[in-house]
């Protein structure tokens, strides 16, 4: 009898180690998890909200005017695209990998003004509730379900690939950034917003961008300004969190980094938050 107590005992500690093994060590795990986790978070009651994004501090009056109770979200999109000139921006085809609810790309669509544009999200709820909300824009501002590292998009397709606090999450980095090569046109910029561990997952990180024949023209780190709008931000993620069921508070409140969490700490010690602008020769 006691046999059987101790299985069960050790069978919800076993499942979890068997779970944790496969999101450490199996890439299709990740992805499938990675895949249903973003399409119920994106399923939540979130209100306005457009964005979803660690943020930077403090926030011009472009962004604040655009979108205030977002503003800093919508910041880290006005930082991520001063990697680039805005005569850059202007009439040039842009692809955004990630967009989720696609609120800093609709912000960059009407504020530097790139021709055809394309959001793409793993989120079916993300990007149909994209198609709704910016209906009025479909003639150049077009949104579709697909995988980052399976862009359902021809080669040389796109002047700039924009990838904002995403491309740490997926379980083939170094896939993903071939991909965005691939449909960069030649002398094309890839422009990345995101953080990584200081040392080896930093390292391996420039490894596959180079592995991707794509050549880094200039990265700048922001970790400050980040942990700065997400300690004036706190009140608002707090909000928001409140909104979702109980069983998952604690959870989206380290995941939203607000500035008594876990993740604010570790992130604070161990982390760097850089943008960076690639080119494609």
């Amino acid at each position: 009898m006691w046999k059987f107590l101790l299985f069960l005992i050790l069978l919800p500690v076993m499942a979890i180690v068997v779970l944790l093994l496969l999101f450490n060590f199996s890439p299709g795990f990740k992805r499938t998890f990675g895949k249903y986790f973003y399409n119920w978070l994106y399923g939540l009651k979130w209100g306005s909200t457009r964005t979803n994004n660690y943020g930077y501090g403090p926030a011009e009056a472009e962004a604040t005017a655009y979108g205030p109770e977002e503003k800093y979200q919508l910041q880290l999109y006005r930082e991520m695209a001063k990697g680039l000139e805005d005569a850059q921006w202007k009439g040039s085809t842009v692809l955004e990998v990630g967009c989720g609810r696609g609120g800093g790309l609709h912000f960059l669509f009407q504020l530097l003004q790139p021709g055809h544009t394309t959001g793409i999200d793993f989120s079916q709820n993300a990007i149909s509730d994209c198609q709704s909300h910016y209906a009025k824009d479909k003639e150049r501002l077009h949104f579709v379900q697909g995988d980052a590292m399976q862009l359902p998009f021809d080669n040389d397709a796109f002047d700039i690939v924009v990838n904002v606090e995403s491309s740490h999450i997926y379980s083939d980095q170094a896939r993903f950034l071939r991909e965005a090569a691939r449909v960069l046109r030649r002398g094309g910029h890839l422009v990345i917003a995101d953080y990584r561990a200081t040392g080896e997952a930093l390292a391996r990180f420039h490894a596959d961008v180079q592995a991707a024949g794509l050549t880094q023209l200039r990265t700048r780190v922001i970790s400050k300004d980040v942990l700065s709008a997400c300690k004036a931000d706190t009140a608002r993620r707090e909000a928001l969190v409140a909104n979702a069921p109980s069983f998952s508070r604690n959870y989206l409140n380290e995941f939203a980094m607000t500035d008594k969490s876990k993740e604010f700490e570790n992130f604070e010690r161990d982390y760097s938050y850089f943008i960076t602008v690639f080119s494609k020769a």
